[in-house]
């Protein structure tokens, strides 16, 4: 195994298996930075079963975006039917802004790394847009889907068996400071580069949103991007792995001051970055309530 980023936004840690460093600050990114890394190659006998996919359903939207209320809808329903295993995200992008401007002098949800995901990553597809592990599916010109092909392709992504198992706890350390604990197990030999990227989301965001009835002045806004700890594109962790390869890693994260820890949640995920491909091999949704 080839490990390079347990890097957090410029920090690069080299280590060997079965090896533990001190833990790391990367003084220049004071909101998140790497505690623990260790590595160990799994006899077969010890090795977990294979993990089934979850699903990272994005939903690119804004408020002023008639038909993305309905996006949105359709979006919920498939969360809810599978609570544990779909991680949704409100994308608030900044491009179209006759789409996305707020209304008013409301809060402003749109960010940067959410415009980055609709413009780089996307191809700044019309709203309301969104895609399923950033998978671009066979027939498609690219990962974005209609709001109407989301149920299928989340099921699809959930009946496959996901290369990679990810486990994950949070553990608070103080009132704004929380460890995010890893476990990433390789289910196959791998000689791409693996990312990590880490969101966090904010629940119960009122303002005003356009509707095809009309405007609806006190919307509520669920799974709304607010920020991300990595790159919107992720931060490198391994150049290449083999079967059995597990990586046992923690961050510290600090949290903003500016979103509801008891309505809020931090996703971390595992995703390649190829021209040809930036798919989302494993995801998990950990609430800070």
């Amino acid at each position: 195994m080839k490990l390079n980023a347990l890097a957090v936004l410029g920090l690069i840690v080299f280590f060997s298996a079965c090896t533990e460093t001190p833990p790391s600050v990367d003084f220049s990114s004071p909101e998140l930075f790497l505690i623990k890394e260790e590595s160990s190659k799994l006899n077969e006998s010890e090795r977990p079963d294979p993990q089934f996919k979850n699903a990272l359903l994005e939903d690119i939207t804004g408020v002023r975006c008639t038909n993305c209320p309905d996006a949105a809808k359709k979006a919920k329903a498939i969360k809810d039917a599978n609570p544990d295993r779909v991680v949704l995200v409100g994308v608030y992008t900044s491009l179209y802004t006759n789409l996305t401007q707020p209304h008013h002098d409301d809060l402003d949800l749109r960010t940067q790394v959410a415009t980055d995901i609709h413009g780089v990553l996307y191809g700044s597809p019309p709203l309301p847009g969104g895609g399923v592990n950033r998978v671009k599916f066979d027939g498609q010109s690219g990962i974005t889907l209609l709001k109407e092909q989301w149920a299928t392709r989340v099921n699809d992504q959930l009946e496959e068996i996901s290369e990679v198992n990810l486990d994950a706890n949070l553990e608070w350390v103080n009132d704004t400071t929380v460890d995010i604990n890893a476990v990433i197990h390789f289910n196959k030999d791998r000689d791409d580069q693996v990312y990590f990227s880490i969101m966090m989301l904010e629940d119960g965001l009122v303002t005003a949103q356009s509707d095809k009835p009309g405007l609806i002045e006190e919307y509520e806004h669920e799974h709304v991007l607010r920020k991300m700890y990595t790159p919107y594109n992720g931060t490198p962790l391994i150049t290449e792995a083999e079967e059995g390869e597990q990586l046992t890693i923690s961050w510290r994260v600090y949290l903003p001051d500016n979103v509801s820890f008891d309505k809020s949640s931090l996703v971390l995920f595992l995703n390649l970055n190829e021209d040809d491909t930036k798919e989302v091999l494993q995801c998990t949704e950990l609430k800070l309530y």
